[in-house]
């Protein structure tokens, strides 16, 4: 007999104990008849294998395998994951649960054989399949399977919630290669074809660092959504994709400050091309918000930006969005990082000498004479001035666009796309050391943007 995936296997299993259970599960209660008898105590945890915790609101079920004997029974695990079944009579039984956390990963409920004798208490233990395991039943065996994430999830239409089959889902990275003619950075992915679920998985992440996931369904699609790598992980990450021709949805959200949670009013809310301003209160609406997995940015003048996933339904509650400060996400980290001021700028030569981009030392600063640090770019080729919903921006040419907001760091620390108000506000021309600019892909690997597809402004400051 050719040997089945653990996902076939469960189903085979399950096929012939909701047979034998009838209509147990569907009640939610135990109609069969019972034996006369006492019986034993059954009792069990469920353990979620993947979080590290016991499972709570997990359905555990209890069926014979003895067709001569019907018994079915049902319970639900408490805050501790326990359960427990009373009168069983003795027998062969089968035992599994449901969970919708089964569900998101696509895998049926692990069944498992549980033999009852006599009175007493029978104890077991039942769990959501590990990581190590998922990983070898979906994606086959592999030499390191915790240096590698494996992504799961279903793809479905956002309006009925209806599975997208044939669908193409594809995860990207980039990476870092040495070779004669020094470091080279290029793209890498992997691609996957939904079921006629909807459902996909891609295999073998890299165990680190972001990774891009997008899904397109004909001419719709997802945003480009990032999503930080863990190793020895599974993520799962439901996509959703609008109607063919469908319009927009309602998105409303507010937006607080992280430090006393106050309203944060004149903020940026933008989500697929559309954009509002939170009110006094911080509240913000989008009336056209087009449906889908989403990425919503919110930004600020003085605070750090946040992009924040949305899965933007008619009727999805509205978004909280918490923002904190530059000065405090700055200040923060310079006292954690506690860096070596001398060692910066021998790495800033370093990297001046290797020509890869384009830098401004303390004295050729000073001999611009600039009002404020944002002067300095009105003379830098490809560098380009452009006036945004928050004001004025420095962009460059980007991978993905024609005009993107390059990412900015100050004394190494990623202050995310800033504008060029907060850019003054946060570095002071006298106190600059040195400035580095770099087009998209030809950014060092510690000032790497992501997935943006764009450049990056590094300040070193005194």
């Amino acid at each position: 007999m050719p040997r089945l995936s653990l996902p076939l296997r469960l189903a085979v299993l399950l096929g012939a104990v909701q047979a034998a259970a009838g209509p147990a599960r569907a009640q939610g209660v135990t109609p069969e008849p019972r034996s006369a008898e006492r019986g034993a105590t059954v009792r069990g945890t469920v353990h979620d294998s993947l979080a590290g915790r016991p499972l709570v609101d997990a359905m555990v079920q209890l069926v014979t395998r003895d067709p001569a004997r019907p018994f079915g029974a049902t319970a639900t695990t408490d805050s501790a994951g326990a359960f427990a079944f009373d009168s069983v009579p003795a027998g062969a039984y089968a035992i599994g649960f449901f969970h919708p956390l089964l569900d998101s990963l696509g895998v049926e409920p692990p069944l498992r054989p549980l033999d009852v004798r006599g009175a007493g208490v029978v104890r077991t233990t039942l769990a959501v399949p590990s990581a190590a395991t998922l990983h070898a039943s979906i994606c086959g065996p592999s030499p390191h399977p915790e240096q590698g994430v494996l992504v799961v999830g279903f793809m479905r239409r956002a309006a009925t919630d209806a599975p997208v089959d044939g669908a193409t889902v594809r995860g990207e990275w980039m990476e870092l290669t040495l070779g004669g003619g020094g470091m080279r950075r290029t793209s890498a992915g992997r691609t996957a074809t939904t079921s006629a679920s909807g459902w996909f998985a891609l295999c073998q992440l890299p165990a680190r660092g972001t990774v891009v996931l997008q899904g397109l369904a004909g001419a719709d699609s997802t945003d480009r959504t990032e999503l930080e790598m863990v190793p020895g992980v599974v993520v799962r990450q439901p996509l959703l994709v609008p109607e063919p021709g469908a319009a927009g949805v309602l998105l409303a959200g507010v937006v607080r400050t992280t430090r006393d949670a106050r309203p944060l009013a004149n903020a940026l809310v933008s989500v697929g091309g559309r954009s509002a301003r939170t009110d006094d209160a911080g509240r913000w609406r989008i009336a056209d918000a087009p449906a889908g997995t989403r990425t919503v940015e919110v930004r600020a003048v003085g605070y750090f930006p946040v992009r924040q996933l949305a899965q933007v339904v008619a009727g999805a509650p509205p978004l909280v969005t918490t923002l904190a400060t530059l000065r405090s996400v700055l200040d923060t980290v310079k006292v954690l990082a506690n860096y070596n001021r001398y060692s910066q700028l021998q790495e800033f030569s370093q990297r001046a000498r290797g020509g890869m981009g384009r830098f401004l030392t303390a004295q050729q600063i000073a001999q611009r004479v600039p009002l404020v640090t944002s002067d300095l770019f009105t003379a830098v080729p490809g560098v380009y001035l452009q006036q945004d919903s928050l004001g004025p921006v420095l962009t460059m040419k980007g991978i993905f666009a024609d005009r993107c907001i390059p990412t900015v760091f100050i004394d190494g620390v990623n202050m995310g796309a800033t504008s060029l108000t907060d850019i003054d506000m946060l570095v002071k021309p006298e106190r600059l050391l040195g400035v580095e600019i770099y087009s998209a892909g030809l950014v060092p690997a510690q000032f790497e943007p992501g997935m943006s597809g764009c450049g990056s402004l590094v300040f070193w400051t005194r």
